[in-house]
């Protein structure tokens, strides 16, 4: 550690922003390609060659299931915490500079916001 961290929070704010909308995007790309795999799944057929595959493929199925519903939201807790990060940031950087600083100094070493 250097003892010194700066954080510009534009780009830090623009980068929580895409990753609300890479979520979204996700969700909605994971939601049409469950369909389609919900769909195929009436191609496996009957019978008892059927009702063998069915008995491995429906709970790893179920369980690839749950686990990809739940990324998707993670992208945007991630992109919450970041610009909750950022905005800690500008508050102790802001807290500092009156306290420190004084009126005109500037609010970080990256010059300015």
């Amino acid at each position: 550690m250097t003892g010194f961290a700066a954080m510009d929070p534009a780009p830090v704010e623009a980068a929580a922003q895409r990753l609300r909308q890479y979520g979204e995007q996700l969700a909605t790309d994971w939601g049409t390609a469950k369909s389609g795999i919900a769909g195929a799944e009436g191609g496996i057929g009957t019978g008892r060659l059927a009702d063998a595959f069915r008995q491995t493929y429906l709970p790893a199925s179920q369980t690839v299931r749950t686990n990809a519903d739940a990324f998707p939201p993670k992208f945007a807790d991630l992109a919450a915490d970041t610009s909750l990060a950022s905005g800690i940031y500008t508050g102790m950087d802001d807290g500092t500079t009156a306290l420190f600083g004084g009126a005109g100094a500037p609010s970080s070493p990256l010059g300015g916001r």
